[in-house]
This record gives structure tokens, C-alpha cells and sequence, in this order.
């Protein structure tokens, strides 16, 4: 399985390729709170389920929004897929799963986008 992870100025795009070779990561922003800690996939039903697992390095609480992003076994994003962002919390040194199952089973690599919401985080 060959993945990537890329976070730039509080941006994390994490790439999935389901192909069986080892993990690849890279982050570029070492300042910002939230990192991808770990990666999976597995297929089930002919559909691809992905958890990125994500961790608050920060003292702070980060109030964040992402979304996964659906590409076919080309790169090319899926036709009529419209990401949907959510949101949710991290406290300093959580640790908490993202999942998504792919909407068709022509899916055949995972992004998820990751970026901190405008408000200020809080301590502790």
C-alpha cells in the first residue's frame, strides 16, 4: 500500500493507493497541532473503507474540518463525487479515528483533507 501524508500552512492531504506497498509519509508542517499517526484500508463488499487516525501534538484544543476525496485507479477524481466536510475536536494528546467508505466501487484510492477551523484553539 503506497500512501502519502501532506500537511501545508494547517492542511493535511493524506493519499491512499491500495497496491500493497509499504507506507509512505511526509509532512511538511511540523508547526501546526494535528498528525496523521496511522493509515489503513481494507476493501469490503467491493468497496474500499479507509481510517486515518489522527492525534493533537499541540497543548491546545483543536477545533478542526475534514473530508475524504475519492480517486479512480488513474488518479482522476470520481465523477459526481462531491466531498462533504465535517468537523470535530482534538484535545492536546488525543487520539481519534477518520473513516470513510468510498461511494463506488470504482474508488480505488483515498485523499482526506484536514484543516484547522478559523476560530483559536483552548487550553487545557
Amino acid at each position: 500500500m503506497r500512501r502519502g501524508v501532506y500537511a501545508v500552512a494547517g492542511f493535511i492531504l493524506c493519499c491512499a493507493a491500495f497496491s500493497g506497498c509499504e507506507p509512505e509519509i511526509r509532512v511538511d508542517n511540523r508547526s501546526w497541532g494535528i498528525r496523521a499517526v496511522k493509515e489503513m484500508a481494507k476493501e469490503v463488499d467491493g468497496l474500499v473503507e479507509v481510517q486515518v487516525d489522527v492525534r493533537n501534538v499541540s497543548i491546545m484544543t483543536i477545533n478542526f474540518s475534514y473530508c475524504f476525496m475519492w480517486y479512480d485507479g488513474a488518479g482522476f477524481a470520481l465523477a459526481g463525487h462531491q466531498p462533504e466536510w465535517k468537523t470535530d475536536v482534538l484535545k492536546s494528546g488525543e487520539t481519534k479515528p477518520l473513516r470513510a467508505t468510498a461511494p463506488s466501487p470504482k474508488a480505488k484510492k483515498a485523499g482526506i483533507a484536514i484543516r484547522q477551523k478559523e476560530t483559536f484553539g483552548s487550553f487545557e
